[in-house]
């Protein structure tokens, strides 16, 4: 984070006083926002699609969808900030994640680009942990 913009994040918090943690919060959001981005782009490569913000309801981009929203909460982000940048409710995330255990069974089609996005965020980011 360039130090200009952590001052301007700081600066529109509007508190008299800042402790470490808060600061370490602005931070976590940083990286959170980029995991998101780098989330989005490999689920539209897996899965063949050019927008994953699109609000059709084709089975592809459902199961994407829910793809996206489950990894966001493993990583430790919150269905308010996944359903945010995804410009979706979130009660919409929070019903995807939870049916999500099933989307093998009820989406054979789908089944190989689930098991290849949970791979990779297997691989990249809890086996190197």
């Amino acid at each position: 984070m360039l130090k200009e913009t952590l001052v301007k994040k700081i600066n529109d918090l509007n508190v008299d006083s800042l402790n470490l943690l808060d600061v370490f919060e602005l931070f976590e959001e940083d990286s959170n926002g980029a995991f998101l981005v780098l989330l989005e782009n490999k689920i539209e490569y897996f899965f063949n699609i050019k927008n994953l913000k699109d609000k059709t309801r084709e089975e592809t981009l459902y199961v994407s969808r829910a793809c996206f929203y489950y990894i966001a909460k493993k990583h430790g982000i919150k269905e308010s900030v996944s359903s945010a940048y995804l410009k979706f409710g979130r009660a919409s995330a929070y019903n995807l994640i939870e049916k999500f255990p099933s989307y093998c069974k009820y989406y054979p089609l789908q089944k190989t680009q689930i098991q290849l996005i949970l791979n990779w965020y297997f691989e990249e980011y809890i086996c190197t942990s």
